[in-house]
């Protein structure tokens, strides 16, 4: 890599003159800020890093796509021990970046002093106000609590963007647990037109991991988190893949890949209790 690509790789570009003010940390990629240029070098802690891979992913290669491939299991697993001790800014800066992976505008709203309902805000392709439960807020549990914190999340986020109007609106609720009582509480709210996504996070950290490997355009991301409500599930995450796995013309043998990954992920599409 070239010395003047080496900021870019690890930073995100401009973003700290767009969102400097209304972002908590708007030019990191790392959410543990272990990944760094250290003169010349990129330099990973791997004492904090979870191997997320928010940065090599922004600028995936063939070595990744394979590694990602032959260590699915392995790094979800990895990831699930070594982001538990996440506090706020790290688990919310991480959603964030996932978001921006997919290619949508996200800034991470919700820190202190910032006043905003929205853990993190999406104002691209669609407005959304997400709330976010980090591993270490009560074990990450998304209760019945916050189905209403999402909610508002929503309405505020979409009273912020005012000229946005003609985007779809969602409220969306991740954390590490989903609890059958915030289920229950979503299906209310959802029977008064405001329905929740419920996300795992572990979902989201497959679905960054599936970046190496495809492509999501602005359709996609309204069909996964505009379109669905409630818990996601094992039927979701496999309609929404091999969907846009169908529009590539991949083999079956790709497609069969992709069921035993979802599989993967059961224990993480269910409720915690």
């Amino acid at each position: 890599m070239k010395r003047d690509g080496l900021d870019s790789y690890v930073m995100y570009e401009g973003k700290e003159e767009i969102y400097g003010g209304t972002d908590r940390f708007p030019a990191r990629i790392s959410p543990t800020n272990s990944v760094l240029r250290v003169n010349d070098k990129i330099h990973v802690d791997n004492g904090k890093d979870a191997l997320d891979l928010l940065v090599p992913l922004n600028r995936p290669d063939k070595s990744l796509r394979e590694f990602i491939r032959n260590n699915l299991e392995s790094l979800i697993g990895n990831f699930v021990a070594k982001s538990d001790s996440w506090e706020k800014d790290q688990h919310y800066t991480w959603v964030r970046n996932c978001f921006r992976l997919f290619g949508a505008e996200a800034i991470y709203s919700g820190s202190s002093g910032m006043l905003a309902r929205a853990d993190v805000s999406i104002s691209n392709p669609f407005v959304g106000g997400v709330e976010a439960k980090s591993p270490r807020e009560n074990r990450g549990t998304v209760n019945t609590k916050a189905i209403r914190q999402a909610v508002d999340a929503k309405i505020q986020v979409a009273d912020l963007y005012k000229d946005k109007k003609s985007l779809p609106r969602v409220a969306i609720a991740i954390g590490r647990r989903i609890s059958a009582l915030a289920i229950k509480e979503e299906k209310k709210w959802a029977s008064e037109s405001q329905p929740v996504l419920l996300i795992n996070d572990i979902v989201l950290y497959y679905l960054s991991l599936k970046t190496v490997d495809l492509k999501f355009v602005k359709e996609d991301l309204i069909k996964f988190f505009v379109k669905n409500r409630g818990l996601v599930n094992k039927e979701m995450l496999s309609e929404f893949l091999e969907g846009i796995l169908h529009r590539n013309n991949v083999d079956k043998k790709e497609i069969k890949r992709v069921k035993h990954e979802v599989e993967l992920l059961v224990p993480y599409l269910t409720t915690s209790d």
